[in-house]
């Protein structure tokens, strides 16, 4: 998904639900902690683990295994948190 911040996420969410036997959910996911390369820097892993802890992460563990969590810049699974 495209940053929520930096443009409208209708067109993107249309067209992950084209495919049979999908369901695309948007979620309100706060702060990833990862804004440019704050979050891959050593100095701030610890804030950014934070952030990220605050919505995002628990979010993600709530969900199914199977689950394919897809943002701008990772895929991430439930099953790595």
């Amino acid at each position: 998904m495209p940053p929520k911040s930096l443009s409208a996420i209708d067109a993107t969410f249309v067209m992950l639900n084209l495919p049979r036997n999908t369901s695309v959910t948007i979620y309100n996911s706060g702060c990833c902690g990862m804004a440019g390369s704050f979050g891959y820097e050593k100095e701030h892993y610890e804030i950014s683990m934070q952030m990220g802890e605050d919505t995002l992460f628990p979010k993600i563990r709530s969900t199914a295994t199977e689950t394919i969590i897809a943002s701008g810049r990772n895929q991430l699974s439930s099953s790595n948190f």
